[in-house]
């Protein structure tokens, strides 16, 4: 088994925006925190976007995921989100330039449900992507190349209910993580790290 450590990438590649319709709320550049959930400012729902480019990617082509684990940086939240944490299915996805851009987003069919009390405003979160990256390898075993998670409203109640995560622009030290232990295509592990 291998693991590869990947650290969000930069300015552009790390965001959020208001994702039900609305014309309003597109922050790729945001250097305060991401919000996931509903805010009645932003049009209602909220939801962030997250890129991992790394030539160490290619390396999971025909690969099996034994785990995959997103690790956002928590700044807290405000009621009780109900969230989904997708990747977009696309072998070499970009950032998305607008709203209505990063709502066209294909959607992996495996998600990870998150509705738990966040971890403490600087302690990241741990959240369980397996299913998700391993739809990703199995959909473009092949051509794999870079991973764009997508973090979603799915059911917030009430006007200002969501999480505060971290961006890079705030702090990147406090970038996304996406740790993934995998079994290379022939069952060669040599261990990676992007940290």
């Amino acid at each position: 088994m291998a693991t590869m450590n990947l650290v969000g990438s930069a300015s552009g590649d790390d965001g959020w925006c208001e994702d039900n319709g609305g014309a309003t709320g597109f922050f790729p550049t945001e250097a305060t925190n991401e919000l996931v959930g509903v805010h009645a400012g932003q049009n209602g729902a909220v939801g962030i976007w997250k890129r991992f480019v790394h030539a160490d990617i290619l390396l999971l082509r025909n690969a099996t995921i034994n785990s995959a684990i997103f690790k956002p940086m928590s700044l807290g939240q405000t009621g009780s989100p109900i969230t989904r944490v997708y990747a977009e299915n696309a072998a070499n996805p970009s950032a998305p330039s607008t709203s209505a851009d990063y709502r066209s987003r294909a959607l992996t069919s495996a998600f990870t449900a998150v509705s738990a009390a966040s971890p403490s405003s600087g302690v990241r979160w741990s959240i369980d992507v397996t299913s998700v990256i391993q739809e990703l390898v199995a959909d473009f075993p092949t051509t794999i190349e870079k991973i764009q998670m997508l973090w979603k409203n799915n059911g917030s109640a009430g006007s200002f209910t969501f999480y505060h995560i971290d961006s890079y622009d705030s702090a990147p030290g406090d970038a996304a993580q996406l740790d993934i232990d995998y079994t290379p295509a022939g069952g060669v592990a040599v261990a990676r790290r992007r940290r």
